[in-house]
């Protein structure tokens, strides 16, 4: 019993022994770098690391224990990271999965999404359509007169049941008034930038487009 309790306690003191033999080494020597990479990323950072990786191990060349250790605690680091990625991206396809769950006709998503640097043009237009179908739009009641949406009759019910609303409900029709109008702006923006799968270019790709038109002028 002895003997097996004065092993465990060398066993530790060898452990704690190397574990700060190799804390010493992370703190003078880029390795931590290493196995801080996270999986997004870029290609060059991943390289960098990685030699950074090499350099730790071959500094070491006479300790194999020590480089064991490196080589392990890294992968264990490295493992983690994997993990980390992977819960993402299990996140990702969740959220993208409730979200294709959204009632278009009753949620105004389109409001988020024209926000949205990297939403789907046609999905934009798709929840935005969904929702005003079988609404009336918030326009001037003149215009939607004018577009053959209401008739006259309807336009002054409207603003007769518009009179007998609340604050909160008047507040509430300006704000979709107003980003209703916005999205119809945002959709004149974009539609020039659109691709044939909906992708809308980014501003480094509208602007390498403005710079060819100017240089062929």
């Amino acid at each position: 019993m002895k003997l097996r309790l004065t092993t465990k306690w060398i066993m530790l003191y060898y452990i704690n022994k190397c574990f700060g033999k190799l804390l010493n080494c992370i703190r003078e020597f880029p390795l931590l770098r290493c196995i801080q990479w996270k999986p997004e990323d870029d290609e060059s950072q991943r390289i960098n690391m990685l030699q950074s990786l090499k350099i730790g191990l071959n500094l070491h060349q006479n300790s194999p224990k020590m480089r064991l250790l490196i080589v392990i605690l890294a992968s264990l680091l490295l493992s983690g990271n994997t993990v980390l990625a992977q819960d993402k991206s299990a996140t990702d396809s969740k959220t993208k999965s409730e979200a294709a769950k959204v009632d278009y006709s009753k949620e105004p998503v389109w409001i988020k999404m024209k926000e949205d640097p990297n939403v789907n043009y046609y999905e934009a237009i798709k929840a935005f359509e969904a929702y005003w179908n079988g609404k009336i739009e918030p326009e001037e009641e003149h215009e939607l007169i004018t577009e053959g949406k209401i008739t006259e009759e309807k336009a002054k019910q409207m603003k007769a049941e518009r009179a007998s609303w609340t604050q909160a409900q008047r507040n509430e029709y300006e704000r979709i008034k107003y980003e209703f109008k916005r999205f119809k702006q945002w959709k004149r923006d974009v539609q020039p930038y659109v691709q044939s799968d909906g992708r809308i270019l980014n501003e480094q790709e509208k602007m390498e487009i403005y710079n060819k038109q100017q240089q062929n002028r």
